[in-house]
């Protein structure tokens, strides 16, 4: 049965592959020491014969996410104040995604 070697290393997955008895046959994409395994040619758990080829696509590691800080909203001068009364504080959800967010 193919193992899945999603999401390791090319060694491990080798290692992993022919621990099973199977072979790799090709690795393409990104073949740098981070990458990583983004497809296998024959999916997880599949009978197969001992000594299939099994190709391996790779991927460089994502970059970490990056947030953006909140978004504040100039207006121009402070709000009028009644007498005697704290200033509100509102909090208005902002969406960027030009779709119609509802």
């Amino acid at each position: 049965m193919v193992p899945s070697v999603f999401g390791k290393t090319r060694s491990e997955a080798e290692g992993i592959l022919s621990d099973s008895g199977l072979r790799v046959s090709s690795v393409l994409g990104d073949t740098g020491d981070a990458s990583t395994v983004a497809e296998q040619s024959i999916p997880p758990g599949t009978q197969v014969q001992r000594n299939t080829e099994v190709n391996l696509t790779m991927a460089a590691p994502a970059s970490p996410a990056q947030t953006n800080p909140p978004a504040t909203i100039a207006t121009g001068s402070p709000p009028q104040q009644s007498a005697g009364k704290k200033p509100q504080r509102i909090s208005v959800p902002m969406c960027i995604c030009r779709e119609s967010c509802g």
